[in-house]
């Protein structure tokens, strides 16, 4: 399973953390503003020689303007393939969200659903986990209890014998 890669964020974020706007980026790579608005909304892909512009520019590898070194990468190791999906919409969602919108939108109530949904699956296999640990400890302890009052009740009945 790949993770989640977005040639076009990437590169705008690199932009925006430059100051530059997309005419400066532009112009630096002697494209048309188009172009670079193009890239950053993934409507086409830089060719090979842009991409070493690119590179240069931000003073980044082009390993990682194509997402194959990423910095912060999340690991989706030993997850199933539903939380998988759900920690990609999760990304997207945060892309995607401006601080200014206080309201969830209806995509990000049914990820929130999905999430608890998962959630609670992970928390009832504890929640049963701990259940049988208590009653075998429950179990154990009353056998143990058993056994201890047995073997008074029986101490009391064997009285020692007198050697005459």
């Amino acid at each position: 399973m790949h993770e989640p890669y977005d040639f076009g964020i990437i590169l705008r974020d690199l932009r925006k953390s430059k100051g530059y706007t997309q005419k400066r980026l532009a112009d630096m790579l002697g494209l048309s503003v188009t172009a670079v608005s193009k890239y950053e909304i993934n409507q086409s892909s830089p060719p090979l020689e842009t991409l070493r512009a690119i590179s240069n520019i931000f003073n980044v590898s082009i390993d990682e303007l194509l997402g194959t070194e990423q910095r912060g990468k999340l690991s989706t190791t030993g997850l199933t393939e539903e939380q998988t999906d759900i920690v990609r919409k999760l990304i997207v969602a945060f892309r995607n969200s401006s601080s200014k919108n206080k309201k969830l939108s209806p995509e990000s109530c049914q990820l929130l659903g999905e999430i608890v949904e998962e959630l609670s699956k992970y928390i009832i296999v504890k929640i049963k986990l701990i259940f049988f640990h208590i009653l075998s400890i429950d179990f154990f302890t009353r056998i143990a209890y058993n056994i201890n009052n047995r073997t008074r009740h029986a101490s009391k009945l064997c009285v020692p014998r007198r050697v005459i």
